[in-house]
Order: structure tokens, then C-alpha cells, then sequence
């Protein structure tokens, strides 16, 4: 390949008839002999003017897997550590319902809002990677913020010193917003990296973000026993929750380093270079190397190719946005209403136990575990809608359970949380797959899946609001 023709290739955008570009590098089409098994891999930014490698995509380095795994656990740890710890803060909210709104709508939303119209921008000035770390701090900061808050709450509480519950209240409602931008900002960039590289990175990250469910569980549960042997005075249940807390933090900040040790500093991702595999291929390489650096990209061009992208994995992108609507507007919204008469330790909140809380964690981390075994796809894309439509039926039969005030430790209930979570889990994951997958040369493929998945989480948390205010009305009545 010539210089001249190298240089036409970067004005090209990502559709049917273009090249392979990766999340902000341009990047060569293989030759049609090789297209069953090169893809496009990443370096570094087309803003510094380096190039990139083509590599078999089963000769990616096995270590990317747990460094995507870790990322994937740690950006979402925040996320389920509030979910769980409402009730400590039930002194502050008289009525859950107003925290169900704040926490859907003001947390979901906002991460929705920032993963769409800010984070591609933010990613033009500044390099992925080292985004997704500068959040990833801000939401371990947040994390320590609603440790804070949970001991100015309590102190409060028994008239000792502190501020008064409404300047308590609107924190926690800063705090909650902004976890949510950190997180909308951490997921679209996790994504825009992972989805040029392999499909087969995206089921690691999803597989973390399922891990990090069910750690947060058991360390619920282990806090909730450990609650249920002392004396359950409002010290004592601060101390829990900060303990709690705490131990979410330190597994952020676990993650965090040895997700950057492994990258290998500073936050770049290091693909393993394929070697030319006969002479034609030596010569193209040797036409890069001389070429000099990719002239930059238009911004207006980056948008233009994110939105065709978008629309290229509209299909994987619906079952997405399905999969998460519904398990959003159910989870969310049922979950943080607060049933005060109930005196029961292993109560998460008042409608689901930290039992069935667990089992719903485990289900949705086995399915998301399963879907990275490409043998196990086993449903054929023509019966997806089948599978994923009769899931919304969980919600007004859950709906029902908490109109009849049956037991919280009803095995039918606990099933039914394990199998949905365990489907939204596995189809979540595989259609996060099928679309990096499917577009050509999967740039901007994580990010617009990214969008998918977030706009899901928006709307779902846009219903689940009302749902939770509802039920919190049909528990008081």
C-alpha cells in the first residue's frame, strides 16, 4: 500500500464500505484473505499520531481478561453499595420513596446524560484510559463522602452534634449525582476501549460487573449477621454501615492499582504486535512505519461516525435497552422502599431480603459468567424477543407479593429473583457482545453499546421511580 493511498483512508467513516477504526485511531483493513482472523487493536490515541497493530484475536494477551474483569468490578462497586445501605440512611428519608426517586432518576439519569453527550467530547481531550481512572477516583471519593454522611446522620440523630437532616439529605442527593456522572462517564469509556479490541473483553467486563453484585451482597450479608448478635443501638449500626462502606472502598482502590499495574503505567492498553506472515504484509508494514503520523480527525467526523455506529447495532442495542428497562424499572424501584415496622436483621429493605438479594446476585453473576463461553449461546437471535419479553411478567407478580404482605422469605419469590436476574444477566451480556462484534471494524462500538445499555438503565429508572413510590403507598396502607 502506497502513502498516497494510506492517506485517504483516515477521512473514511466507520459503515459497510469503510475501513477498521478503533476508538480513536484509524486503523488498516486487512486483506480479504485474513479477515476471518485479524481485528482491529489499540495503542494509543489518533490524537498522538501513532498507529496501530493487527492481531489474531485469539492470540490476545490473557492478562486482559482480568485487567477488564477488575475494571468491570470496581466501576460498578459504588453502584451496589448504595443499593444496599439505603436503610442506613432511613433516619435522613422518613420516606423511601423520596429516596427512590432521587437514587433512580437523579443517579441512572445522570450517568445516562454523561455517558451520551459528554463522555465522546471528554474522550477527544483526553485520553481514555486516563479518564476512566480520573472518575474511577471521584467514585471511590464519593463512596468515602456517604461514610461521612452516614456519621454526621447518626450523631444527629441522638442530638450530639451534627447538621440537620435536610442539609444531610440534599449531600447525599449531591453525592448520589455525582456518583452517577463518575459512573456514566468510567462505563462509556471502559467500553469505547474494551469494544475495539475483541468482543471477547466486553464478557470479562460484564462478567466483573456481576462479580461485584454478589460481593457486595456477601459482604451484606456477613455485616447484617454480624448486626444481628449485638446490640442493635444506632452506634452500632453506623459502625456497620461505615464498615461496610469501607470494605467497598478498599476493593475499589484494589482494583484500581492492579488493574494499572497490569495495564502497565500510564493507563495505556499494550496489544501484542502480529507478525507479517509473508512478504506482502512485511511491505505493508514497512509503507506504515514510513508514512509518518495520522492526520488528525474532525470532531464533527467522531460524531457523525459515532451516531452510524449507534444506528449499525440497533439490533443488539434493543435487546439492551430491553433487558435493562426491565430489570431497572423492577429492581430499582421496588427495592428502595422501606417497610419501618418490620424488625427483621437480614432485611436489606423492606420488600426484598438480603437472602434474596443475594440470590439475585448470584443469578445475574452466572449469567453474565456463562455468556462468556461462546458455546453456551445457545439461543438463536430470531427467539430473543421470545426469551426476553416474558420477563416482564416478574413485575407484576412481585408487585403482588408486596400487595398481600407475603412472607419476605418466600422461596417462589426467591426464585423468581434468581431466574430473572440470571436471564437479564446472560442476554444483557451476549447482546453487549453481538455489537461490538458485528460492526465493522468496532470502532466507537463500545461506546455506542455503552449508549444502549445507559439509555435501558435511564428508562428503566424513569418507570421503577413511580413503581417505588407506588409500593411504598400500598406498604403504608
Amino acid at each position: 500500500m502506497t502513502a498516497q493511498e494510506e492517506q485517504e483512508e483516515p477521512g473514511a467513516v466507520a459503515d459497510s464500505n469503510t475501513s477498521c477504526l478503533s476508538i480513536q485511531n484509524e486503523v488498516e483493513e486487512p486483506s480479504p484473505k485474513d479477515i476471518k482472523d485479524v481485528v482491529s487493536s489499540t495503542t494509543t490515541d489518533t490524537d498522538q499520531g501513532q498507529r496501530i497493530h493487527t492481531e489474531k484475536e485469539d492470540y490476545a494477551p490473557i492478562w486482559g481478561y482480568f485487567v477488564f474483569y477488575l475494571f468491570g468490578v470496581g466501576v460498578v462497586m459504588s453502584y451496589f453499595t448504595f443499593i444496599l445501605c439505603l436503610d442506613f440512611y432511613r433516619n435522613v428519608f422518613i420516606d423511601f420513596a423520596y429516596l427512590s426517586i432521587v437514587f433512580n432518576i437523579g443517579f441512572n439519569c445522570g450517568g445516562w446524560v454523561t455517558s451520551t453527550f459528554f463522555a465522546l467530547p471528554l474522550q477527544s481531550i483526553i485520553r481514555s484510559h486516563i479518564l476512566m481512572v480520573l472518575f474511577f477516583c471521584i467514585n471511590i471519593f464519593c463512596l468515602v463522602v456517604a461514610i461521612v454522611l452516614n456519621y454526621c446522620c447518626t450523631l444527629d440523630t441522638v442530638s450530639v452534634i451534627g447538621p440537620p437532616n435536610r442539609l444531610i439529605m440534599s449531600l447525599l442527593c449531591i453525592d448520589l449525582c455525582v456518583l452517577g456522572i463518575s459512573y456514566g462517564v468510567c462505563s462509556s469509556c471502559l467500553f469505547s476501549v474494551v469494544g475495539p479490541i475483541s468482543p471477547k473483553y466486553t464478557s470479562a467486563v460484564m462478567a466483573g460487573i456481576g462479580s461485584a453484585g454478589i460481593l457486595v451482597s456477601i459482604i451484606r450479608l456477613i455485616s447484617k449477621a454480624i448486626a444481628s448478635v449485638v446490640p442493635r443501638t444506632l452506634y452500632v449500626q453506623m459502625i456497620a454501615a461505615n464498615c461496610f462502606f469501607s470494605i467497598a472502598v478498599i476493593i475499589q482502590v484494589c482494583c484500581l492499582i492492579a488493574s494499572a499495574c497490569l495495564i502497565k503505567m500510564p493507563f495505556t492498553i499494550k496489544s501484542i504486535p502480529r507478525k507479517p506472515r509473508n512478504k506482502k504484509e512485511l511491505e505493508e508494514v514497512d509503507s506504515l512505519e514510513q508514512s509518518g503520523p495520522v492526520p488528525k480527525e474532525p470532531f464533527s467526523d467522531k460524531i457523525k461516525a459515532w451516531f452510524q455506529v449507534v444506528g449499525a447495532c440497533a439490533l443488539p442495542g434493543s435487546y439492551v435497552l430491553y433487558t435493562f428497562t426491565i430489570t431497572y424499572c423492577m429492581y430499582p424501584g421496588i427495592i428502595t422502599g422501606y417497610k419501618s415496622n418490620m424488625n427483621e436483621y437480614f432485611q436489606a429493605s423492606g420488600f426484598f431480603s438480603a437472602t434474596t438479594l443475594a440470590c439475585y446476585s448470584l443469578g445475574d453473576f452466572i449469567g453474565r459468567l456463562i455468556s462468556v463461553f461462546r458455546k453456551l449461546h445457545i439461543i438463536p437471535v430470531k427467539w430473543l424477543w421470545t426469551v426476553l419479553l416474558w420477563r416482564i411478567l416478574f413485575i407484576p407478580l412481585l408487585i403482588v407479593y408486596l400487595r398481600y404482605n407475603l412472607t419476605i422469605y418466600d422461596p417462589l419469590k426467591i426464585l423468581a429473583a434468581f431466574f430473572f436476574s440470571l436471564l437479564g444477566g446472560y442476554f444483557g451480556s451476549i447482546s453487549m457482545m453481538m455489537g461490538s462484534g458485528m460492526v465493522k471494524g468496532r470502532r466507537y462500538a463500545g461506546s455506542a453499546m455503552t449508549f444502549w445499555l445507559n439509555s435501558g438503565v435511564a428508562l428503566g429508572a424513569i418507570i421503577g421511580a413511580p413503581i417505588g413510590y407506588a409500593c411504598s403507598l400500598m406498604n403504608q396502607s
